[in-house]
């Protein structure tokens, strides 16, 4: 039965309303139809007025039927068309790294790009749970890759989550690449699934080799030792990696026990989002019994941290700039950068410059976001 779609103030262009009808009829299982019709008038308009849009650095969506939403078929029409991109600009043998987060499908949206990758004879590594991106990036690196995936929404609430695509160097695709990927999967269609070869487990090896690279940076400073650390995982991929990492550090920390096990809800915080103070409740609730110096909190995949610092039982919460400031300090004083430079983006204010200035360090802007960095 074809459905009509009428809006309580809009309704569905005629080429919108015929994709509608084509996903209902042609498209859908029972319980994807189930969950459509729970669905209000506006937020059926909103799930299908438009098809997902591929941002600068991959997608970032609502998950739920639709057309204009994160789930089986629009992440097939994405790993179609990144199939398409790599054997364009891609001879001979190539090699992709595959993670995900903790979030509510990151595994079943992994499995799909694996499954149309392999199917493409494209070489895919995976990693035997989720991941933090910074060990997918070092991974990418490490095996001479292509590029990698993380399936994650970063800090987003629990009922987003997307797809992160890096390059070759680790670092998130540019622009140029993007808009190709993206003009793609305007013209894709999905395809059936059909794996052919099973994807490479990434060797426990390449973490540890991650770990030996964090302790060249920070066992240089003894006072490491003496730092008292409050530190959660915000339910997020870093759970047991940094856990095992403090430990090598030696650090004294203790680990906010409450969100230190997996959770796609993140039922402890409003938006697991380090950035803001509410993501540090639960670990300021132990601050009087630890006594501590910091608390650290990073986001679910692992590539944002908040921090406060602590004393006499009262806090600070320090921001990005501030943070970003102290990183190039600690650099600066443990290493002689006779031929470095410093990078930041146009966002950052001129704290960390100054601070370049006075080490006589290069100092470069760039626009905002990491990949231009």
């Amino acid at each position: 039965i074809l459905h009509v779609v009428i809006m309580k103030k809009r309704i569905l262009e005629n080429s919108r309303l015929y994709i509608y009808n084509d996903w209902v009829k042609n498209k859908l299982n029972n319980d994807e139809i189930r969950d459509l019709n729970l669905l209000s008038d506006d937020e059926k308009y909103d799930a299908f007025y438009k098809d997902l849009e591929f941002g600068t650095g991959g997608i970032r969506a609502v998950i739920g039927v639709g057309t204009n939403r994160l789930n089986r078929i629009t992440v097939n029409k994405f790993a179609v068309s990144y199939s398409l991109f790599l054997k364009k600009h891609y001879k001979g043998t190539i090699k992709i790294v595959i993670g995900y987060d903790t979030r509510l499908y990151s595994k079943e949206f992994s499995e799909i790009i694996t499954s149309i990758l392999l199917s493409e004879n494209i070489e895919v590594y995976t990693f035997e749970k989720y991941i933090p991106t910074p060990i997918l990036s070092f991974a990418v690196k490490r095996l001479g890759c292509i590029g990698g995936i993380n399936i994650t929404a970063s800090h987003n609430p629990f009922y987003y989550n997307g797809i992160k695509v890096y390059n070759g160097s680790g670092g998130q695709i540019l622009e140029k690449e993007a808009k190709e990927i993206s003009d793609l999967m305007k013209n894709v269609v999905e395809v059936e699934i059909k794996t052919y070869k099973d994807a490479e487990i990434i060797d426990e090896q390449i973490i540890e080799n991650y770990f030996e690279n964090v302790k060249k940076i920070d066992n240089s400073y003894p006072f490491i030792n003496n730092t008292k650390l409050i530190y959660s995982p915000l339910h997020g991929s870093c759970i047991s990696y940094c856990n095992k990492l403090l430990d090598r550090l030696q650090v004294n920390s203790f680990i906010v026990p409450s969100q230190n096990k997996p959770d796609p809800f993140f039922r402890s915080v409003k938006v697991p989002n380090p950035e803001n103070i509410e993501a540090f409740k639960e670990g300021l609730r132990y601050l009087k019994e630890y006594d501590a110096d910091i608390i650290a909190v990073s986001d679910p995949d692992g590539d944002r941290l908040g921090v406060v610092v602590c004393s006499n039982n009262d806090y600070y919460h320090l921001n990005g700039n501030e943070l970003g400031a102290l990183i190039i300090y600690y650099l600066c004083e443990i290493n002689d950068y006779k031929n470095g430079f410093i990078v930041s983006s146009i966002v950052t204010n001129n704290l960390g410059k100054n601070i370049a200035f006075d080490n006589n360090i290069k100092y470069f802007q760039t626009l905002t976001g990491f990949k231009y960095i």
